[in-house]
């Protein structure tokens, strides 16, 4: 994870709202007191609709008492999960996030949310009784990603839910998909490549696809029976996917 962690070491510590919610007014360049105040407000706009489709597709509204969020970023959506629970758990590879993560913290006077580095968790023996990862993993390695799948699984406890979201299908088109494999090299050219081009520069942010077969196949295996699926289409498509950890069902 060593190249994933340099990458967004160094987006935390130069851009790391629009990292995390890449819109425009996010940018480090356009960042203001507003800005912000809207990127943390969209957080409970987004668990708000979460909820509702928990109790949607299961019947009944979560009331957590230990909440996972892997790739916490600056604290987007954790500070809205933790809203909802006893105690909130974020999990993020960059330690420049999590710092920015302890500021806001600290503003906003949050006791109940426990930060970690990505290491620590795959270490850790904490359970959670829900899990939840959004927009996150796509940007992860799958030979990684399908692991951190894996650990977030097996700390579920029995009974409990989760949403994570991956993408498995790039619609773009071959030279799309060229540009953004040399975009990705270009490193600290790539500004003076966009301002080249007459195009504001904007962080490049790694992009995976995963095999959605494998990740229902490794959840299933790990007791997560209970699932349903809502698409998703960032640019890239994905699928949230919607689990609880109940065991196989009778027939």
């Amino acid at each position: 994870m060593e190249k994933g962690k340099k990458i967004w070491n160094s987006l935390g510590a130069t851009d790391p709202y629009f990292a995390v919610y890449s819109v425009e007014k996010f940018l480090h360049s356009n960042l203001n007191e507003g800005a912000k105040d809207d990127f943390f407000s969209s957080g409970f706009e987004y668990v708000e609709k979460l909820w509702a489709d928990f109790e949607r597709i299961f019947g009944f509204e979560p009331r957590p008492k230990r909440v996972l969020d892997f790739g916490c970023g600056v604290g987007r959506l954790l500070f809205a999960l933790a809203d909802r629970a006893e105690h909130a758990v974020g999990v993020d590879i960059s330690e420049s996030m999590l710092k920015e993560a302890r500021g806001r913290i600290a503003e906003r006077g949050i006791e109940n949310v426990e930060l970690m580095e990505t290491d620590a968790f795959m270490r850790s023996s904490q359970t959670f009784d829900l899990i939840h990862s959004f927009i996150v993993l796509q940007h992860i390695d799958p030979s990684e990603g399908m692991e951190i799948i894996r650990k977030s699984a097996q700390m579920l406890e029995d009974g409990g839910l989760g949403m994570l979201h991956v993408t498995f299908h790039n619609p773009s088109s071959s030279m799309q998909k060229l540009r953004s494999k040399i975009d990705g090299k270009l490193g600290p050219l790539r500004p003076v490549a966009y301002k080249l081009r007459g195009r504001t520069p904007v962080p490049w942010l790694p992009m995976h696809v995963y095999d959605l077969n494998a990740v229902l196949e490794l959840l299933r295996s790990l007791g997560c029976y209970d699932v349903s699926i809502k698409f998703t289409d960032h640019g890239m498509v994905g699928a949230m996917i919607f689990l609880r950890k109940a065991g196989a069902f009778d027939y």
